[in-house]
């Protein structure tokens, strides 16, 4: 949690629409489903590869990674390959780095 921003928002494509709009969700859901996520599965590693750009402001920064996300767990087994872009600001008041915008890039 303390590595979101107020403003974080996750955007992703939805599988179920085949048109090229993205969907978002805010801090809050967010929050909610990685915890749903860890608590449904036993074991989850996620490995970042390759950075395809990074772009680093005073205030500001972006970079686009490559990921390989691995669940295990009772309900199965899953592992996901993809790439994110992620927007960071660093904080005013503490003068941490925190994430502001998380895309999800993979369309799986």
């Amino acid at each position: 949690a303390d590595l979101l921003d107020s403003s974080f928002r996750f955007v992703y494509k939805d599988p179920n629409f085949e048109g090229p709009e993205y969907d978002l969700w805010f801090r809050d859901t967010e929050l909610k489903t990685t915890g749903r996520l860890f608590r449904n599965f036993e074991t989850i590693t996620l490995t970042w590869n390759t950075t395809i750009y990074q772009d680093t402001q005073p205030e500001t920064a972006e970079l686009a990674k490559t990921l390989q996300l691995n669940l295990y767990g009772p309900a199965g087994d899953y592992s996901l390959t993809g790439s994110a872009i992620f927007n960071f600001k660093k904080c005013t008041y503490d003068g941490k780095w925190r994430i502001t915008r998380w895309k999800d890039e993979s369309h799986l």
